[in-house]
């Protein structure tokens, strides 16, 4: 840094009128793309505590022999039985077994560790036995065998990945919540309750006192209380609904960090212009900050119809009908017979409904037929007009892909539908109801099987299961899970199914803020209305480079200072040079800006690119031009009200972020003044097609700053009302290393003349 600052202050700044040296010029250049930021690392979460309720009990809280079971007297510690031990008489447990392994090959069984901070996993049914592994609430597992304790308390083995470690071990009965209607009917049959109520053997002594004192139910103690009152409210409409706090163990603001990485969260234009940034195609923005933070605090969510998104995704044949699924599908494309191909026609196939085939499907992968249904709905829109569906695509023909499936981001749209019809090639989807399949296999597969089983997480990919964390998410959509939570609610209600007993797995993080993320409210905004040939979101105040947000044709931009400021936007050819400028005054008065054009300065400053001096001291020069009628207005009468100050060319680094620095009185910024009127000075280089050409030119660069990039920019200083106003044009960049090898490559000089030698020379030494 002191190197580049050391030759700043050592470049002789002349211009060209006072140099008659020769010159080598070149086209501009584009500047390069700036690479993507990585994602934010979370904090290592510190370990909790064993819960309470995971230690063994105290020797009060025994049973007697009188409290427990006749059939069940419990053996003294020596003679605990292991569970091949247990006798088949004993609750007949060896039936249960075979009726619970029944079950199981049929469908996994999926359940929630439950009613505690964390659990460990025992190695065998009994709480004193080795600790397998720890698993935080809402932590999914997979159950596959039941065993009895010395109580007669039912333990089960289960198949667990906690931050992607494997592990299999006990859990108590009362520590899980499900809503599989197989597995509740088979632990009735085979009396698989826990000996004593489970409030007083999950609860400690405080807790259990505090739920039986206050307003809220036991499982409602064991979330945060920003949680409470609306899961309550909840509660006292539906009594049979279970909440299970997932602890993420996840810092809340690191979250939103690694969520904000570009394209992992985007929304659509039904949302208004503060919600969204850049855009990526003609309907999807990338969501703001403060957009996120809505849509992913679940305390948003706690209401009646959004609450759905955190059901778990379980088939249930009860309420799961096909009159349900159809009343989700009624009024879209899939309301009716799925239509059949040709060969189908030919092979005799019958029709079925779309709501029948989601209904087979979901019962035959054990996954809810109204999440199915909701996600083709949100992929295909209720139009169905995709191509990914046709059949008709041009060299896909005969293929589909309800589930967008594989049809990852990209830059076209095109490209996105080659993506997920490629996908539907290479697994042969060449049926409707092959596509139906093969999307939903690979949902419950990847995500439902991984941990990811309830809407809220195939967004928010905040389960470290498998996969890591943040990228593994099914849609983009931030609204996603909202908007499919009220399809599927929707689904539940016409059939009075809004009373079974859910199980809502609800993520919990750390360090939240104390209430729920609110809705973006409207900024105050200075809305810039684009001039013909304008595109883009960068937008400069008073020099300084903005993100503005798109809203129709407009540009927005909110200020950080409310205050007057000169807006600029520049035009740009397909190289990414500029060629032109548009000016606006933003006047804020009254709460808001009021924006005027300025079309008297447009293209004030237009940039005519760079050139090597190539005799004498190495050097490099910038033109720039202003109209000679313009300034001739400006010096003599002015121009509504405005009259010519000066002007120049401000040159500073680039590796002192010129975007933000380049300005008049900026750190570290030289300035080539070419017009002052009060010093009388008035350099023109040359004047080409009515517009007065001015240079500024660094000289002296030594060969070990060849390839240090300078930032150069014009600007002009006005006078209205006894005040200055600056307007800059654009910031272009170049070093003398990067031009040469340019002029070399365009072949405008011939082969071994003085000038080429000279660039030739120049490019080896900067090596």
């Amino acid at each position: 840094m002191r190197r580049i600052l050391s030759l700043l202050m050592a470049l002789t700044v002349l211009f060209s009128l006072l140099t008659p040296t020769a010159w080598a010029t070149g086209d501009p250049l584009p500047e390069e793309d700036t690479p993507a930021a990585a994602p934010i690392e979370d904090e290592t979460p510190i370990e909790d505590e064993t819960p309470v309720e995971d230690e063994a009990p105290t020797e009060e809280e025994i049973l007697t022999e009188d409290e427990a079971p006749i059939e069940d007297e419990a053996p003294i510690e020596e003679e605990i039985l292991t569970e091949e031990e247990i006798p088949t008489e004993d609750g007949g447990l060896a039936e249960a077994r075979a009726a619970l392994a029944s079950i199981r090959a049929e469908h996994p069984i999926l359940a929630l560790v439950y009613l505690t901070e964390r659990y460990d996993l025992r190695a065998a049914p009994d709480g004193e036995s080795e600790v397998v592994i720890g698993a935080p609430s809402g932590q999914t597992v997979q159950v596959l065998d039941v065993a009895r304790d010395a109580v007669g308390d039912p333990w089960y083995l289960v198949d667990v990945s906690v931050d992607g470690a494997a592990a299999r071990g006990y859990i108590q009965r009362r520590n899980l919540a499900l809503s599989d209607e197989d597995f509740l009917r088979w632990e009735e049959a085979y009396a698989m309750t826990p000996v004593e109520p489970a409030p007083l053997r999950t609860q400690n002594a405080v807790s259990f006192a505090a739920a039986n004192a206050s307003s809220y139910s036991a499982d409602i103690l064991q979330f945060p209380e920003s949680y409470r009152a609306a899961l309550q409210k909840l509660k006292t409409a539906h009594p049979t609904w279970i909440f299970v706090p997932m602890n993420t163990d996840l810092k809340w603001d690191t979250v939103i960090a690694n969520e904000m990485v570009d394209q992992y969260n985007t929304i659509d234009t039904a949302y208004p212009w503060y919600m969204r940034t850049t855009q990526y195609s003609t309907s999807w923005f990338q969501v703001t900050e403060e957009g996120l933070r809505y849509f992913m605090d679940p305390r948003n969510a706690l209401t009646e119809d959004a609450i759905f998104q955190f059901e778990l995704l379980t088939y249930n044949a009860s309420y799961h009908t096909e009159a349900a699924t159809q009343a989700i599908l009624k009024g879209s494309f899939m309301a009716g017979n799925i239509p059949l191909t040709d060969a189908e026609v030919a092979a005799g196939d019958a029709e079925q409904t779309y709501a029948h085939a989601f209904c087979a499907i979901g019962a035959e992968l054990k996954v809810s037929p109204f999440h199915l249904a909701s996600r083709v709905l949100q992929e295909q829109g209720s139009k169905g007009t995709s191509e990914m569906i046709s059949g008709t695509y041009e060299g896909y023909e005969g293929y589909f892909n309800y589930f967008n499936i594989g049809a990852t981001d990209a830059a076209t749209h095109a490209e996105v539908l080659r993506k997920g019809l490629t996908y539907a090639r290479e697994h042969d989807w060449s049926t409707r109801y092959a596509a139906l399949l093969g999307g939903s296999q690979v949902i419950s597969a990847n995500y439902i099987l991984k941990g990811q089983d309830t809407l809220y997480l195939q967004k928010f990919d905040v389960d470290s299961s498998y996969n890591g964390l943040y990228w593994h998410q099914y849609m983009s959509n931030v609204a996603a899970p909202t908007s499919e939570a009220k399809t599927v609610r929707r689904g539940y209600n016409q059939v009075g199914a809004l009373e079974n007993p859910f199980v809502f797995k609800i993520p919990v993080y750390t360090s939240m803020p104390a209430s729920a993320s609110p809705y973006p409210s409207e900024p105050t905004g200075i809305h810039i209305p684009l001039p013909a040939g304008y595109s883009g979101t960068e937008v400069w105040l008073d020099g300084v480079a903005c993100t503005a947000y798109i809203d129709g044709s407009s540009r927005v931009v909110v200020p950080g200072t409310h205050k007057n400021y000169t807006v600029t936007m520049y035009q740009y050819n397909d190289k990414g040079t500029p060629v032109g400028m548009y000016v606006w005054s933003a006047v804020y008065s009254g709460g808001k800006y009021t924006v005027t054009a300025l079309p008297e300065f447009e293209d004030l400053l237009l940039y005519h690119g760079f050139s090597i001096r190539i005799t004498g001291d190495s050097g490099i020069r910038c033109k720039t031009s202003v109209s000679a009628s313009l300034k001739g207005q400006l010096t003599s009468g002015g121009v509504n009200g405005y009259t010519l100050k000066s002007y120049g060319t401000l040159i500073l680094p680039t590796s002192l972020k010129p975007r933000d620095n380049l300005v008049l009185g900026g750190s570290k910024v030289n300035t080539a003044t070419a017009y002052d009127k009060s010093s009388g000075v008035d350099r023109v280089f040359e004047t080409v097609d009515g517009r007065a050409r001015f240079t500024a030119v660094l000289v002296k660069i030594p060969a070990s700053q060849y390839k240090t990039e300078l930032s150069f920019r014009g600007y002009v200083t006005l006078t209205k009302g006894g005040q200055d106003v600056t307007i800059y044009g654009p910031v272009v960049a170049r070093d003398i290393y990067t031009l040469a090898n340019t002029i070399l490559a365009s072949q405008t000089y011939a082969e071994g003349s003085s000038v080429d030698t000279f660039l030739k020379k120049l490019v080896s030494d900067a090596q």
